[in-house]
């Protein structure tokens, strides 16, 4: 592989990585996905088969397996709360 191949994949990983940071990566307490799932291997592999040795691309941000909880609750302005997990 010469230089300008491999900046190539450098640059395209780079992007799909920083689409996945602005769209997933906040304050701990409120992200969607843990930094485990985005580091995940099977999602890295997928990830990187989305890149085009031979052209530069537009891309979107991926979508690292859910966990298996969530949690939602809900508050009116006289205290009635109601609580889902």
């Amino acid at each position: 592989m010469d230089r300008i191949e491999s900046l190539h994949l450098q640059i395209e990983a780079m992007k799909r990585a920083f689409a996945d940071v602005y769209r997933y990566v906040a304050d701990p307490r409120l992200m969607e996905v843990t930094p485990e799932q985005m580091l995940d291997d099977a999602y890295l592999t997928e990830r990187a088969k989305l890149i085009d040795p031979s052209k530069a691309t537009q891309f979107d941000f991926g979508m690292p397996k859910a966990g298996g909880t969530i949690y939602m609750s809900a508050a009116d302005e006289r205290g009635m709360m109601a609580s889902f997990i």
